[in-house]
């Protein structure tokens, strides 16, 4: 949760409140437990890969990492 709160700090993202383990967004501007796919991308790349997204319709999407 902590590094969470932290990524959500350094892109000016507002924290509304927590509610266990989701975090709840200003504007109710937020997906509870997920976080922005810049997040997955930044995380991935400073571990050596390289990101792809497959849009899954309404599932939702999944966030490919491949070793660069």
């Amino acid at each position: 949760m902590d590094e969470r709160l932290r990524f959500y700090a350094k892109t000016g993202l507002k924290v509304e409140r927590i509610n266990g383990n989701q975090v709840i967004l200003e504007r109710g501007s937020h997906f509870p437990n997920a976080y922005p796919f810049s997040y997955f991308q930044e995380l991935l790349e400073s571990v050596g890969f390289s990101m792809e997204t497959h849009d899954l319709g309404f599932v939702g999407v999944m966030i490919e990492g491949t070793k660069k």
